[in-house]
């Protein structure tokens, strides 16, 4: 078995099928916040992530969001793009969706919504 086959092992998904989904695909520009989960700087200027990283993050917040009910998770994206992934979630770990206007009040103060 070869390096990269034994460090795929270690990931929740394999490293083609991140790849695939273009979860390595940063942006141009940098914060310092992205900056321990940058993988490298292509030349033309986009910062390349560090899948590894990522699939770290998603496990710290699966362990988080394991300790709740489901059905009292809330997963919010009001973009387009942002619909069918929050829908997708939500339906595989049985939270609330929601994908149109987040309403401010809607979790803190629901009774006076019009």
């Amino acid at each position: 078995m070869s390096e990269i086959e034994v460090a795929d092992l270690e990931l929740l998904t394999p490293m083609d099928k991140y790849l695939a989904a273009g979860c390595h695909i940063g942006t141009q520009v940098k914060t310092q916040d992205m900056e321990p989960f940058v993988y490298r700087q292509r030349p033309i200027g986009l910062y390349v992530l560090d899948v590894r990283k990522t699939d770290e993050r998603i496990r710290v917040a699966a362990k988080f969001l394991a300790r709740f009910d489901p059905s009292k998770i809330v997963v919010v994206s009001g973009r387009v793009y942002g619909k069918r992934p929050v829908e997708t979630f939500a339906y595989y770990i049985g939270a609330n969706a929601f994908t149109e206007r987040f309403v401010p009040g809607t979790l803190t103060n629901p009774t006076n919504l019009h």
